[in-house]
């Protein structure tokens, strides 16, 4: 998967933490709870698409 490189800002404590507790990059913690974050709407808004379906057929 392509990869772009964008400036974020962390708050320190979180950073620090990471530094001291993973071997992990910096970069790829990032990543995965982006991911994690992404996967969470896309099932929201799945969820709320399935709601207003049923709310259409159906009704209140």
């Amino acid at each position: 998967m392509a990869k772009r490189k964008i400036t974020v800002t962390v708050d320190d404590d979180l950073v620090e933490f990471v530094r001291g507790e993973s071997d992990e990059s910096m970069s790829a913690v990032v990543n995965a709870a982006l991911a994690g974050h992404v996967d969470k709407l896309r099932r929201r808004a799945a969820l709320a698409a399935l709601l207003a379906g049923w709310d259409e057929t159906w009704g209140q």
